[in-house]
């Protein structure tokens, strides 16, 4: 087809110039109006937009809000759990077997609610870390021209900027909190001084549990790689 244009118009290039203007009206003038047609976007594109973003962020609010109170409510029941592992540490009572092992059951049933809770949450945490730094990336390359985007745009991508640092920050701090309680166990075992001359039976269940709290890993796995601590926190707001 561009071969053959070519042809016709040196050929008519070799005419006159009102063959050379009807040229222009029969292929150039149709070509612009299609173009033009094909810009056109229609009206109610642009009034869907809004609502879904209204039900994205409706649905994504839920969901935050939910991961965030189960995750802060496991935070605060193993918190409990150490302070009283503490209290009981102090008053010297860890050396009473029937005492230790009522812990460590408790430890270990700890253990199991937040393994179990974790794969519910791991199908929102999963992702929702990556979609964010991915969000922060394409807000910092858009604002990159800003010279070139309009100021209201601007404004609202700092504040999607702003949001969506928070919502990175929801999403994992609880996460991390409850990873911290559970290696503070073993912490508060190993500087309680009543386990040097324990009996072999205590010895043993402070040993099991020591070993649950730090080799136990309860981690969510964002793409099932890098686990959600406060280690790998504060490298990824780094």
């Amino acid at each position: 087809m561009p071969v053959y244009l070519c042809i016709h118009l040196t050929t008519v290039l070799n005419n006159s110039k009102d063959e050379l203007h009807k040229f222009i009206q029969v292929m150039i003038l149709p070509c612009k109006s299609i173009s033009t047609f094909r810009a056109v976007v229609s009206t109610y594109k642009y009034s869907i937009f809004p609502a879904l973003a209204f039900l994205v962020w409706l649905i994504t609010s839920t969901c935050l809000t939910f991961y965030a109170l189960v995750q802060f409510s496991m935070t605060r029941e193993i918190e409990y759990f150490n302070d009283e592992l503490q209290k009981a540490s102090e008053d010297k009572k860890l050396k009473d077997a029937n005492v230790f092992s009522k812990f460590s059951f408790r430890q270990k049933e700890l253990f199991k609610l937040v393994v179990k809770t974790n794969e519910s949450l791991s199908s929102y945490a999963r992702i929702a870390p990556l979609v964010c730094f991915f969000s922060i990336i394409n807000i910092i390359y858009s604002l990159s021209f800003f010279t070139h985007v309009p100021l209201p745009y601007a404004i609202s991508l700092i504040a999607l900027l702003l949001n969506i640092l928070g919502w990175t920050v929801l999403t994992l701090i609880p996460a991390c909190k409850v990873q911290h309680q559970l290696t503070a166990t073993a912490k508060i075992l190993m500087e309680s001084n009543e386990f040097e001359s324990a009996e072999p039976k205590v010895f043993q269940t402070y040993r099991v549990m020591v070993d649950r709290s730090l080799k136990n890993d309860t981690r969510i796995f964002v793409l099932n790689a890098f686990g959600i601590d406060t280690t790998n926190f504060n490298v990824a707001m780094f």
